[in-house]
């Protein structure tokens, strides 16, 4: 018994008058439309066996290409093309879907010269790689269809769905253009029309987005380089805070004044390049403006009394491939890839604690040679007189506890 006819007996009448060797195949048919492993039963008829499909050894194969063999090309390719239809009507079954794959793939390889069958086959496995997910391999079967009869509208439509899973909406918005052309009231033509073009939208403003990060990254990148700022990995943990620039061309930088003594911190979110230091911490520190810091409760932070540090060479120096993927960290353009990894050599300079002249603008105080930014300014506040101001000089006190 043929194995398409397991299928007519399982599918078809159920009335029909079975014998006992029919009961088996539709038992044996049922349990593959159940996905029931059957691969190594020997009391199956052994078409149904997984192992046996393409064995050359298999006595039902064997009888079955004998008799194909008398059979013009033409004839063979209808055949195989028959043999996978019938494998297609157990579409969530993948064993007979990969099968059907199998058998359009025999019609198209006795190369018989009809070029509507071989359309159908190609346009028909097209069908049984979409529902395998292989949508690359189903546009690209769809797209050979087409090429072999124009009017072929089921090619039209899957290569139009399996492109668009794959994001060729331009391709699949051209197919449903032309599918509509032979047959302009298909309305599944037209809905996958729809969603092609709202996919090119899609595309277009996310290669819009692309474009605008980039070249906002590239006027960062060309700002540090031109004012010489040398920017380090994000040793604090900066949360993808970058410098920006503003509408005048001034660098926006996050400043962080760390308290060692406290383990305390304040943040400015986007000082200019251009203010000076005095100029925050006068608004950060003059009790007619500020209020005095509620845990200094010795009153040791005054303004008179601040002294600001930074470490010189606190952060290995990022290449330019490094610094570009900082910049783009957290955009679309994001790689994902560590900025670390492309980080230079400290080299022999040895950290050191360096006083910061707070008269200076920003600039001029994080473009110092030696000064290496570890994502944005960094500045250590200790007080004057104290204890720890002393501990701190001495060089006993270490920086890798502001971030513990």
């Amino acid at each position: 018994m043929a194995d398409n006819k397991a299928y007519d007996l399982y599918q078809g009448d159920l009335n029909a008058e079975l014998s006992e060797d029919d009961g088996k195949w539709v038992e044996a048919a049922k349990a593959r439309a159940e996905n029931i492993d059957l691969a190594n039963n020997e009391e199956l008829p052994s078409l149904f066996w997984d192992s046996k499909i393409d064995d050359p050894e298999n006595p039902d194969v064997l009888a079955m290409e004998a008799l194909m063999d008398e059979l013009t090309a033409e004839e063979r390719a209808d055949n195989y093309k028959n043999r996978g239809n019938d494998c297609m009507k157990m579409p969530k079954n993948k064993y007979y879907v990969r099968n059907a794959v199998t058998f359009y793939t025999r019609a198209l390889a006795e190369e018989c010269g009809n070029k509507i069958l071989e359309s159908a086959c190609l346009s028909n496995r097209a069908q049984a790689h979409i529902l395998l997910g292989n949508n690359r391999k189903a546009f690209d079967d769809s797209w050979e269809a087409i090429q072999r009869n124009s009017d072929n509208i089921k090619a039209y439509f899957r290569g139009a769905k399996s492109g668009i899973e794959i994001k060729l909406f331009s391709e699949a918005a051209s197919l449903c253009q032309a599918g509509l052309k032979c047959d302009p009231t298909n309305k599944d033509l037209q809905k996958l029309e729809e969603k092609a073009k709202a996919g090119i939208k899609k595309q277009w403003e996310e290669a819009k987005k692309l474009k605008q990060v980039k070249r906002e990254a590239q006027m960062m990148f060309d700002a540090l380089k031109q004012r010489g700022v040398q920017m380090g990995t994000d040793i604090y943990g900066s949360e993808g805070v970058k410098p920006v620039v503003d509408e005048e061309g001034n660098v926006l930088w996050q400043v962080i004044f760390l308290y060692p003594e406290t383990m305390q911190s304040d943040v400015i979110q986007a000082a200019s390049e251009e203010s000076t230091l005095d100029d925050h911490l006068h608004a950060m520190f003059d009790p007619e403006v500020a209020p005095p810091l509620e845990w200094d409760s010795r009153r040791e932070y005054t303004r008179d009394r601040l002294e600001l540090y930074y470490q010189e060479s606190a952060a290995p120096v990022l290449s330019d491939t490094a610094l570009m993927q900082f910049l783009l960290r957290g955009t679309a353009a994001d790689e994902g890839t560590s900025e670390v990894e492309g980080a230079q050599n400290w080299g022999s300079i040895k950290p050191r604690w360096v006083k910061v002249d707070t008269s200076k603008t920003l600039l001029e105080i994080i473009a110092q040679e030696g000064h290496v930014l570890p994502a944005h300014p960094i500045f250590h506040v200790v007080s004057i007189g104290t204890e720890f101001h002393k501990l701190f000089l001495s060089g006993m006190w270490d920086p890798k506890r502001a971030v513990q």
